[in-house]
């Protein structure tokens, strides 16, 4: 497996990060739409920040219970 490390002057770092979003009281808030905008949105950041979205996924809430 190769890492890409990011350097600095006085630092070395390789780092992951794995999000999780779970809505309030399990609530159906994420549609097929939401989760293409949110992809858009980490890859936006992700620019400006200089740092690399290595996967998103997601589905939308398809919970058949009353709220």
């Amino acid at each position: 497996m190769s890492t890409t490390l990011r350097k600095s002057r006085h630092s070395v770092s390789s780092l992951y990060c794995h999000l999780v979003f779970i809505t309030k009281y399990r609530r159906r808030v994420f549609t097929s739409e939401n989760l293409v905008d949110l992809h858009q949105i980490f890859e936006t950041v992700a620019n400006s920040m200089d740092f690399k979205v290595l996967e998103v996924n997601g589905e939308a809430d398809l919970c058949t219970f009353d709220d």
